[in-house]
């Protein structure tokens, strides 16, 4: 595989490749060292190509404009590493969620584990919840499982306090502050079956974005 090269513009539509989406704060991107390590696994393991070095990474980053922008973009397809930053409207209060019972992931689908390009199943589960007037829809896989939301980590708290979000196995993204959270104790990995939902305490979700927020579910 050849080394990606940063290009210019934006990549054809029908490219299909991965991407990570970063917080800017301070015309600064945010847990950069997670995001590219996460792209560069994901480009090997889909046979993308090579992302460059950490520090050349770093580099090209650096002369980005990211004054008055508070999101950036990274794409890799086979054609090279394409990059788009600007403003988005991020919610930083507690959010709704749906729960999506006509939709299901199947948890051996190890795409899920990558943050590809196809993103559409994501985005029709994000749409269905807009349409319920929420943030977002929870995800189950096959067996009944919760796994995540369309663009989110989910968590839940039990009644004593621990605080829970499903393995990789159920088939869902390694999200960056899911693996922050996991790696300081926060939270423990747990199977959540969809009829326990109703019995937590609390529900939150994360995204590199908005960071980790509490949600309510409507059922």
């Amino acid at each position: 595989m050849k080394i990606l090269e940063f290009l210019n513009g934006i990549p054809n539509t029908e490219d299909f490749g991965i991407f990570e989406t970063i917080k800017v704060y301070n015309e600064k991107p945010l847990r950069l060292k997670l995001h590219y390590s996460r792209m560069k696994k994901s480009a090997e393991e889909l046979d993308i190509g090579f992302i460059p070095s950490y520090g050349e990474f770093v580099r090209h980053i650096d002369n980005l404009n990211l004054n008055n922008k508070n999101y950036l973009k990274i794409i890799a397809t086979k054609r090279g590493i394409f990059t788009e930053s600007g403003i988005r409207e991020i919610p930083d209060k507690k959010v709704k969620l749906v729960l999506i019972k006509d939709r299901f992931v199947y948890s051996k689908n190890t795409y899920l584990l990558h943050k590809t390009t196809d993103y559409r199943f994501l985005k029709e589960i994000t749409e269905l919840a807009k349409k319920r007037n929420c943030y977002d829809g929870i995800i189950l896989n096959e067996k009944g499982n919760v796994t995540q939301t369309g663009k989110c980590n989910i968590y839940f708290e039990k009644q004593n306090g621990e605080i829970v979000t499903p393995p990789l196995s159920e088939g869902l993204l390694p999200g960056t502050i899911r693996q922050i959270a996991i790696k300081r104790k926060l939270v423990k990995e747990d199977i959540i079956p969809e009829k326990d939902i109703k019995n937590f305490k609390k529900c939150f979700v994360s995204n590199a974005l908005i960071g980790i927020l509490e949600a309510d579910i409507i059922f």
